[in-house]
């Protein structure tokens, strides 16, 4: 928006948000998020200093510094994971790993800890860092003299607890919207009208919006 979107001078400015983003926001090496991701780069994050968001560059920026993590990995890994979230709750090696018990039981650790991260915490820095970078991005688009609306796209685990429970997982999210009066679109409805007859594999494709979603969405919207 700041570097490209400006030059347009919009009158309305749409800011996409799927609940993944709130972790991606505390993840500096997106295989300490997701190990199986074929994306094994870093990237910048943002930390709350004094009521405000402060830049934490990129920690890995040139061809060498990747060369490094390939010939140094622990102490470059260490180093990349001082400032992300799941660095330390990721199973790591240790002195007892000898014993098949003692990594089962950390890897179990593990795997329940990692379902606890993904769900929305009112408390957790996670969910902080997010609801700033709302209030930043929405204030500047305001600034510019444009409409901010924000847009909600529920993710399959999303849909699965709201068609199961009918509760929604980013509802903490929604209600902080509510109370700083944000514009918002939830697609949800979409998905619990127009689409709610349809299974996933109508909805998705390898865990992303489907052609046949994308129109109702853009339908939905344009509404």
């Amino acid at each position: 928006f700041q570097e490209e979107g400006l030059q347009y001078k919009p009158h309305v400015v749409l800011i996409g948000y799927v609940s993944k983003d709130m972790f991606r926001h505390v993840n500096t090496f997106r295989p300490f998020y997701f190990s199986d991701t074929g994306l094994p780069l870093t990237k910048p994050r943002f930390i709350i200093d004094n009521r405000k968001l402060s830049l934490i560059p990129n920690p890995i920026l040139r061809l060498g510094d990747y060369i490094m993590l390939l010939s140094q990995p622990k102490e470059t890994l260490a180093t990349i994971g001082k400032n992300d979230f799941f660095y330390s709750k990721k199973y790591k090696s240790g002195k007892l790993d000898f014993s098949p018990t003692v990594r089962l039981l950390k890897i179990g650790v593990n795997n329940i800890s990692n379902g606890s991260i993904e769900s929305i915490v009112v408390s957790s820095g996670a969910f902080k860092v997010t609801k700033k970078i709302f209030d930043e991005f929405y204030a500047s688009v305001m600034n510019h003299n444009a409409i901010p609306v924000i847009v909600i796209f529920p993710e399959m685990a999303d849909i699965t607890s709201y068609r199961n429970s009918k509760t929604k997982n980013y509802l903490p999210l929604t209600s902080y919207f509510d109370s700083r009066d944000y514009q918002y679109i939830d697609l949800m409805e979409v998905f619990d009208k127009a689409g709610k007859g349809y299974k996933f594999k109508k909805l998705f494709v390898n865990g992303h919006y489907s052609s046949f979603t994308n129109a109702l969405v853009a339908k939905h919207i344009q509404s």
